[in-house]
């Protein structure tokens, strides 16, 4: 119900960059909330391709750094036979944050 509830707040906000130190402190309470999460079964497709779209957000390293470890966590909870593309994605997103 929380991680409804911080997706819902996260949505309320545009991408101007004077709501970033808002988002950020959204996404950083997503990654908190989480990453303390051994069952991750309430986390939907649509969830990882928004984490996964943080990754990219570019007006915000710390956005990244937070969807990374979501996505990292979410990807070490799921069996590779679950979703082979959701482990190259992974692979694909960390890959090119090496050049960053």
């Amino acid at each position: 119900i929380i991680w409804n509830q911080l997706g819902q707040l996260f949505q309320q906000f545009s991408t101007n960059p004077e709501d970033i130190p808002a988002i950020g402190g959204i996404i950083s309470s997503m990654r908190g909330l989480l990453c303390s999460c051994e069952d991750i079964s309430f986390i939907q497709q649509n969830d990882v391709n928004g984490i996964s779209e943080l990754c990219k957000n570019i007006l915000s390293s710390e956005i990244r750094q937070n969807g990374i470890s979501m996505l990292v966590h979410i990807t070490s909870h799921t069996p590779v036979q679950k979703s082979k593309e959701l482990y190259e994605n992974t692979g694909n997103i960390l890959k090119s944050k090496l050049g960053d």
